[in-house]
């Protein structure tokens, strides 16, 4: 991956980590990937690597055919 492409990579996972710690989700499940790429202006898959990595961190959990869940506890 080349510095553009890890650059965006990191300010998605920021912008998506303000998110959590900011948006209220019903029952603390995610936008979808594609809602979420909506709202940040940027594509699908660099959400989807951003999600990747705030998973392995803890910060949410990925549901495989259900979607994306925050842990409000890790932010506190």
């Amino acid at each position: 991956m080349n510095m553009l492409g890890q650059s965006r990579y990191l300010e998605t996972k920021e912008a998506i980590m303000e998110l959590l710690q900011t948006k209220q989700f019903p029952k603390n499940k995610l936008d979808s990937e594609e809602e979420l790429a909506r709202q940040l202006g940027i594509s699908v898959p660099t959400v989807r690597e951003a999600l990747r990595e705030l998973d392995r961190e803890g910060y949410i959990t990925k549901k495989h055919g259900s979607g994306n869940y925050v842990h409000k506890s890790a932010f506190t």
